[in-house]
């Protein structure tokens, strides 16, 4: 009697760590299901702002590429502008060294 009464109370001890475990499983079930909604909803909200990152980071390369072929054609014209101007100079003092020539053969 003793000792079914001994496993009794020690059957009723485990029982009650039992349901009070599966209670809190149960819970932690719940803030598992909750957690992984939140992360889902965060991973959904991540991949549009990497979108939108990613198509501004797009348009910058747009804007910096077009900006690159201005400069390239403004360094261009800035180029010909010095040669034309270097030429006119180059012009003008054959022509003075012409003309100084011609004075002493003369």
């Amino acid at each position: 009697d003793k000792i079914s009464s001994d496993l009794k109370l020690k059957i009723e001890e485990l029982t009650g760590i039992c349901i009070e475990k599966q209670q809190i499983v149960s819970q932690n079930e719940i803030v598992i299901s909750k957690l992984q909604s939140k992360l889902q909803q965060n991973q959904e909200s991540n991949a549009s702002i990497v979108i939108a990152f990613e198509q501004e980071l797009q348009e910058q390369k747009k804007v910096n590429n077009n900006y690159q072929k201005d400069i390239s054609l403004l360094q261009e014209e800035i180029g010909q502008h010095k040669n034309t101007k270097k030429k006119k100079k180059k012009k003008k003092k054959k022509k003075k060294k012409k003309k100084k020539k011609k004075k002493v053969l003369c």
